[in-house]
Order: structure tokens, then sequence, then C-alpha cells
């Protein structure tokens, strides 16, 4: 007598029972959630920077710190206990549904995020005088970035011989907090200086602006360039990185004088 053979099953029926598997759906979370978490991370997305909605920043921001290890590990506490063979021959069960609407939730976000490459507009105005440079910054779109990064002004002179991404000839204001609302950061010439000194007296030069985010642990004394912050772990938040949001001013141009208006006095009573 020949020996028996156990053939195995067609491919259909093997598929079917793996999607019958009440441990299939929670296994399917959690690989997933660690896929999303790591194609996040190999793609450099800046989540919050591309979303304006402070509510759905802090919600991403929590997905990527936490969130993901929170899904991972019940996802896996749920394939442990769930039973190894179905109840329901239906394949469309509610566990099945919800699995693939998360999945599909955070899939969408990767889509939308990595799609939307347009800069969040932060700098709500800027300016320069031949001593240094301005701007007003709106730090209620970096929430999520609170106490993890503070935001740095940099500026520079346009230069057509030099990228002003590796420009060393800038201006780096000191680092300020994230507090949610407008944030008014100066920063005085320093080796911009660099550029302006060989310009003759009164010859108009204009100053670029840009605006960064730099992780809490850094100091702006290691800021030489714009690059910089990227290479430090900070994010650029203006578009064009360097070299746009310029200001007109002139070498030796007297600074804008604010003059007080002297408040009004009422007349004094006449005499009936």
């Amino acid at each position: 007598m020949e020996p028996e053979t156990s053939a195995k099953p067609p491919i259909e029926e093997r598929v079917k029972e793996y999607l019958n598997n009440p441990k299939t759906p929670p296994l399917a979370l959690a690989v997933g959630q660690i896929v999303w978490r790591g194609v996040a991370a190999l793609s450099n997305i800046d989540f919050i920077v591309s979303v304006r909605e402070e509510r759905i920043a802090m919600i991403l921001e929590w997905l990527l710190d936490w969130g993901w290890i929170v899904i991972a590990v019940v996802a896996a506490l749920w394939a442990f206990f769930a039973p190894r063979k179905s109840q329901e021959p239906n394949l469309l069960s509610w566990q099945r549904v919800g699995v693939m609407g998360v999945l599909g939730f955070m899939a969408g976000i990767l889509v939308t995020t990595q799609g939307g490459t347009s800069a969040l507009s932060v700098m709500q105005s800027w300016g320069a005088t031949p001593t240094d440079c301005f701007g007003q910054i709106d730090t209620s779109k970096l929430i999520g970035f609170k106490g993890k990064d503070r935001i740095v002004l940099i500026c520079g002179i346009v230069d057509a011989k030099v990228d002003p991404v590796s420009d060393t000839r800038i201006a780096v204001s000191a680092p300020f907090t994230i507090n949610g609302g407008s944030i008014l950061i100066d920063a005085a010439n320093g080796k911009m200086n660099e550029a302006i000194d060989p310009l003759a007296l009164g010859t108009p030069f204009v100053t670029w602006h840009s605006v960064g985010l730099l992780p809490v642990s850094e100091e702006t004394s290691e800021v030489k360039s714009v690059s910089d912050i990227e290479t430090r772990g900070g994010i650029i938040l203006t578009e064009p990185k360097a070299g746009g949001y310029g200001g007109a001013t002139a070498k030796g141009a007297p600074a804008p004088q604010i003059i007080p208006t002297a408040p009004s006095l009422a007349a004094p009573p006449t005499k009936q």
C-alpha cells in the first residue's frame, strides 16, 4: 500500500481560514501600527507642521510619540486572549471592520501629510534696519512643539553669488519659547555685517528672513547657517528655507523713529 500523503488545502481555503481566525484582526492592527510608524520615520514627514488645526496637531503628536505603542500593545493583548477558532463564519465582523477603519485612517494621514508640501505660514510681518532684523511670529500653529523645540529667527543679505541656505554671514536670534501667541523676535546683525561692511554708505540691500524650530537641547551659538537647523534635528518653517521674506534698507540709513503722541488735554471748564 502506498503511504497516504496529506495534500495542502487550496489557497482559497487557507485564505478563508486565515481571515476567519479571531486572532487576525488584532495582529493586523499591531503590525499595521508598527509599519505606519516606520514609514513615517523613514519618510521624515513633518506631520504636525503639515496640519494647521491645533487639536488635530496634538492628536497626531500623541500618535507619533505614544499612541502607536499603546494601540500595538492593546492589539497584542487582544490577539493573545482571542480564541483560536471563530464562532462567526461572517468575514465582515465588527472587529475586522474596526481594524480596517483604523488602519485606513492612519494610511490617510500618511498620504495627506506627504502630499501637502506647502510650508506652514507663521511669519506675520518682518523687516530690517541697518543694525538688526525682526519678525512677528504666530506660534498658535506650533503648540504641538511646545516644550520640545524653540523658535529661532535667522536673517541674511540677498546675494546672487551665495546660496542663502549655506551662507554663514547670517544673524541668529536668541531661541524663544513657544507660547501659543504672537512673538516679536529681533536679531542683531552679528556675522551678517561681513556682507554689509564692504558696501558703500547709503547702498541699499535686501535682508531675507527665515524661521526655524530648534530642539531645546541645542544652542543657537552652534547655528552657523540655515542648514545647521535641520542638521541639529530642527525644522525650517519658511518656504523657501532661506532667501525669502525680504526687507529692504540701506547701509547707514537711520532706524525708524516712533514718536509718541502727547495725550490731548481737556479744556478747563469756563465760568458761567
